[in-house]
């Protein structure tokens, strides 16, 4: 009966937080925007050359156990050198934090000694930081975005979309409020996601 109250009081005190975060991060509507009057905007900046653009989030979606942990591991790779992605994506150079809300921090270790190992390299770059989240995004939402912003990560890698938020990611409340949190964070947000 205690730990029954206690997990109920977990999942209480995340719906409040989310519901907190959420008054506090939703965007102010500008409005109806006359385009015709606007001027045009400059070329898009990219983090990955045509397929993951600067300062936005954009989502690598499969099945899953179809390998996107692996290919998001070799594009963190790819940007804390600043190689060209899959040997022709050209990349931005900077550090990169991938956030895992899946697996552990010996498996992420040890695929990213056997991508490094596929680029010629002895170990993984410096610049590649790992973080294992136990509790959904908006637990640690803080941290991260301290984090995020302190140290100046190029690229955050949620891995996986369902597993980060705190409730169902079939559900548009669940899954705007997940959205909302990661639009705060600077840089450019690859996120993973599966069925």
């Amino acid at each position: 009966d205690d730990w029954a109250s206690h997990l109920v009081a977990f999942y209480l005190g995340i719906e409040s937080a989310l519901s907190e975060i959420n008054g506090q991060l939703i965007p102010v509507d500008p409005g109806v925007i006359d385009i015709s009057v606007s001027p045009e905007p400059g070329p898009r900046r990219e983090t990955v050359q045509n397929l993951v653009p600067a300062d936005k989030i954009t989502s690598f979606y499969a099945d899953g156990g179809t390998g996107k942990s692996f290919l998001s591991n070799l594009l963190a790779q790819s940007v804390v050198l600043g190689a060209n992605f899959l040997g022709e994506f050209p990349t931005v150079r900077g550090d990169v934090l991938y956030l895992d809300f899946e697996d552990d921090a010996e498996e992420f270790t040890r695929r990213s000694f056997e991508i490094a190992r596929g680029l010629n390299l002895e170990a993984p770059p410096v610049g590649l930081f790992y973080r294992r989240a136990n509790q959904p995004l908006a637990g640690i939402f803080y941290d991260v975005m301290n984090y995020v912003t302190q140290s100046e990560i190029a690229i955050t890698i949620v891995d996986s979309f369902g597993a980060a938020c705190a409730g169902e990611s079939e559900s548009s409340r669940d899954s705007i409020a997940l959205m909302q949190l990661l639009q705060q964070l600077p840089g450019t947000v690859l996120l993973i996601d599966h069925e």
